[in-house]
């Protein structure tokens, strides 16, 4: 087993947002957790991008088709050709309003193949 496992990571920017509250000190806080309790040693880089997005809407608790998330299909592919291959991806975006159907959460999307 390797003593250190690397994990590159980036964070894509799709909406304005305060970054120091919502990207910079949250990040910086779990990748000192994972790194001081894991063997798992992340490197974050980030990219900002003013392309529009759409939604996915999804049942949630609050009625049918009420609660959004930004999946791949919501972003332009040209987001995705221009990121390398990271070992995962950080969405950042705005509900507009709309409530989330996870926070903080992850959810699953392979962006290209292996």
């Amino acid at each position: 087993m390797p003593k250190n496992i690397q994990w590159r990571a980036t964070a894509i920017f799709l909406d304005e947002f305060d970054t120091e509250e919502k990207y910079s000190i949250p990040v910086k806080e779990a990748v000192e957790f994972i790194s001081s309790h894991s063997r798992f040693k992340v490197r974050f880089s980030d990219k900002v991008f003013d392309i529009p997005h759409t939604f996915t809407f999804y049942d949630c608790d609050i009625g049918r088709q009420r609660c959004v998330l930004v999946n791949k299909w919501d972003v332009d592919p040209s987001v995705w050709d221009s990121v390398r291959r990271r070992d995962f991806y950080m969405l950042l975006w705005d509900t507009a309003g709309n409530p989330p159907l996870l926070a903080g959460g992850t959810w699953g999307v392979a962006v290209r193949p292996v």
